[in-house]
């Protein structure tokens, strides 16, 4: 994400954890009809672009993205009837400077 990544230096490594919720679906799986498939995005971009600003960097590679839920988050979901699906998307990468 960011720039082109020809001429760059590597800054370091991240890993960071993002909780989002999801609507009238399962928690860490699919939702009716994909009405929310986008509440992920937003906090996602988000979340990478403090850590490139965290290292003082102008780009991320490598980037991976592991969307799932815990069994906390399990119980929100059956107690809400399936309406409230909150999930955790693992982000990691590597943070670079371009030259």
């Amino acid at each position: 994400m960011g720039m082109s990544t020809s001429g760059f230096e590597v800054l370091g490594e991240f890993s960071t954890k993002v909780y989002v919720n999801k609507f009238l679906g399962q928690s860490g799986g699919t939702n009716l009809l994909n009405l929310s498939s986008n509440a992920t995005t937003g906090p996602i971009r988000d979340a990478i672009e403090k850590e490139i600003q965290k290292k003082g960097g102008t780009a991320a590679i490598y980037v991976s993205i592991k969307y799932g839920s815990n069994p906390l988050q399990w119980f929100a979901n059956y107690f809400t009837f399936n309406i409230w699906a909150p999930a955790t998307v693992t982000i990691s990468g590597t943070i670079i400077r371009q030259n």
